[in-house]
């Protein structure tokens, strides 16, 4: 199957697939069909994976990231305190789609929002890039990743009930114009209506490992037609028809070309500015 493209506009991919985190994580431990596996041989640099390595990047994306995990609590704690409470009465349990970030820090286990059982109507959907330029720091990610979850969490407080989906986009050409094949991979963070483990989304939003290992072991075990010199060329998500979410956040380079996201608050509002069809609530975000 090819790419098909319609006044020059990407409509269909020619290679897609929808792995769950943990079949993606089975994948990537399969034969590679690459010739290069940067993945596993490049040099782990605090810059460019936190120092992880492949080995460690596995299990923490497994396991999950406790470190990473509190770091993006205590961050969506404070991009929280940046938007209104809409005044819905809202119930606290021992289980809930999120966390009340200043109860759950003094170890209170009534500290989650409750939520039903259904998924509520109507869903938001979240679609953001596994992915960063080299230059993009772990905290402008955090930063980032944080505005993720604040908007979701938020959104739920309100009512809405919020998908959030991870994709990964490598192509034969970077330039649309030229028609590119394109291969994408979509994988589901958090499902509408259901709970979010903190852990593997604190790795899957913030973590650069997620991209340059876990990412790049996926490119590997792609057709060798995408085999590039620089590891297959990146697209920008915004620009791609068949991505059918209401909120599309593209890597932080495309959103700021220095890649800088300087604190909670300040991912948060470039969250709400990628709003791709969805109207926020007025006076949800007094940001």
């Amino acid at each position: 199957m090819y790419t098909q493209y319609e006044d020059g506009e990407l409509i269909e991919f020619g290679h897609y697939e929808k792995l769950g985190y943990d079949q993606l994580l089975e994948r990537v431990t399969q034969p590679r069909k690459w010739v290069a596996h940067r993945s596993r041989t490049r040099k782990k640099e605090y810059e460019w994976d936190l120092e992880t390595g492949w080995t460690e990047a596995l299990r923490l994306a497994r396991q999950g990231w406790p470190e990473g995990r509190q770091a993006l609590l205590e961050a969506t704690g404070q991009a929280n305190r940046a938007w209104d409470y809409t005044g819905q009465q809202v119930e606290m349990d021992i289980a809930g789609a999120a966390p009340d970030i200043p109860t759950y820090l003094t170890n209170d286990p009534e500290c989650m929002y409750g939520i039903e059982e259904e998924a509520p109507e109507p869903v938001v959907r979240i679609a953001y890039a596994i992915g960063s330029a080299w230059h993009v720091t772990g905290s402008a990610l955090r930063n980032l990743g944080s505005g993720i979850l604040s908007a979701a969490q938020g959104l739920e407080m309100a009512g809405y009930s919020v998908e959030i989906t991870g994709w990964t986009v490598t192509a034969s050409h970077s330039d649309l114009d030229l028609e590119p094949e394109v291969y994408a991979l979509e994988c589901p963070i958090k499902e509408a209506g259901g709970l979010i483990d903190y852990d593997r989304a604190a790795f899957a939003l913030t973590h650069p490992a997620m991209a340059r290992r876990i990412g790049f072991a996926w490119r590997e075990r792609t057709d060798p037609h995408f085999e590039q010199d620089n590891y297959g060329y990146a697209i920008d998500i915004t620009q791609l028809q068949p991505i059918e979410a209401d909120i599309v956040i593209p890597p932080l380079s495309e959103i700021k070309r220095n890649g800088r996201c300087s604190s909670p608050e300040e991912g948060l509002q470039l969250v709400l500015g990628c709003s791709k069809t969805f109207q926020f609530p007025e006076g949800l975000f007094d940001i």
